[in-house]
């Protein structure tokens, strides 16, 4: 067997690229769909968090709840959950407890720690990645709403700042639908630089089942009421 140097070179170039390739979205698919932020009135205000998971705090800035039930048995990729915890740094976790500070450096800009694909964010959902601080202000909620089969399971972060940023405030809303998809809803979000104008963000919009199974939607928050 003779062997073309050229060719070969060109083999190992494709393999190479093809070994070092972004992972891609395998099992989700992404599409634009019509604004509905579920009004918060009656919600469950989180109000204590975890401890004893290597959280720099229980006060709500990097923080993680205790498991809530969704209400319903909720597909995330090939598992089905009936419990999850939220991360108060704009996170959704299933059956993981990973916590870490907000914030990687001030910048300018501003830079978060864990940009996904991160090996300690699997079975994830982030709609927004940012240093969201609820000890600062806001609150961030839970319910179930709606009749069987059809029932959507709800987060919300209501006026949240970030962290060290006066003048911020995030209004997020994660959907559970009982069917299996979830939705990202974005209401009215001031996302202004802090006072000592160091840009903030931009952040992740994303979800990851694992690090060869994620997608990274975009970087920065989207735009009010989408």
């Amino acid at each position: 067997m003779s062997i073309n140097p050229a060719r070969l070179a060109l083999w190992l170039a494709l393999a190479l690229a093809s070994a070092f390739a972004p992972a891609q979205a395998q099992t989700y698919t992404q599409s634009a769909t019509p604004y509905n932020f579920i009004a918060t009135t009656g919600h469950t205000v989180i109000s204590s968090w975890a401890a004893g998971f290597g959280c720099p705090d229980t006060v709500g800035d990097d923080s993680i709840s205790a498991p809530i039930n969704i209400g319903f048995n909720f597909r995330f990729g090939a598992t089905t959950y009936t419990q999850l915890r939220v991360q108060s740094n704009g996170r959704l976790q299933f059956a993981n407890t990973y916590c870490s500070f907000g914030t990687q450096a001030v910048g300018p800009p501003r830079t978060y720690t864990d940009p996904i694909a991160s090996a300690n964010l699997n079975n994830v959902m982030r709609i927004y990645g940012a240093d969201l601080d609820d000890s600062a202000g806001g609150t961030i909620t839970y319910a179930t709403v709606g009749a069987a089969p059809n029932r959507r399971f709800v987060v919300t972060w209501n006026s949240v700042p970030q962290w060290s940023a006066a003048g911020t405030s995030y209004s997020l809303q994660v959907q559970l639908d009982e069917g299996g998809d979830f939705y990202y809803m974005y209401g009215v979000s001031s996302n202004v630089s802090n006072p000592g104008a160091v840009t903030l963000g931009p952040a992740q919009v994303a979800w990851q089942l694992s690090t060869t199974d994620f997608a990274v939607v975009q970087s920065g928050l989207p735009a009010n009421n989408t």
